[in-house]
C-alpha cells in the first residue's frame, strides 16, 4: 500500500495534525504561535508541507492531507479552497482558541 494511502507518512501527518488541533488546550499560546510562523517559513522556503511533500511526491502546491482525506471520505472540494483554509484559516482558528483557554 502507498505510503498516502494508510502508510507510516499518513499516521505521522495524523498523528501530527491531532496533535496541533489540541495543542491549545496543552501548549502555551506563544509556542503555537512560534509554531504558526515556523510553519510560513516552511511554505515560504521549502513551498509546502514537508510531509505533504514526501506523502504525495508533489512538486506542485495542488494536494493537502485535509483534501486527501476528505477525498477517500467521498467528499469532493476545490483542492484551492481546501489548502487556503488549511494555510490561512485554521492557524487562526487554532491562535484563537489558544488565546481564549488560556487567557480567559
Amino acid at each position: 500500500m502507498y505510503d498516502k494511502d494508510f502508510g507510516i507518512l499518513f499516521w505521522t501527518h495524523l498523528l501530527l495534525i491531532i496533535a496541533v488541533w489540541s495543542s491549545p488546550f496543552w501548549l502555551p499560546w506563544e509556542l503555537i504561535l512560534i509554531g504558526i510562523i515556523l510553519y510560513y517559513l516552511q511554505l515560504l522556503l521549502v513551498g509546502d508541507c514537508i510531509l505533504t511533500k514526501w506523502q504525495f511526491k508533489s512538486q506542485r502546491r495542488e494536494m493537502t492531507f485535509y483534501a486527501h482525506v476528505l477525498e477517500k471520505l467521498g467528499f469532493q472540494f476545490d483542492r484551492h479552497k481546501v489548502r487556503f483554509t488549511a494555510d490561512y484559516i485554521m492557524p487562526g482558528i487554532i491562535l484563537g482558541i489558544a488565546l481564549l483557554w488560556q487567557l480567559l
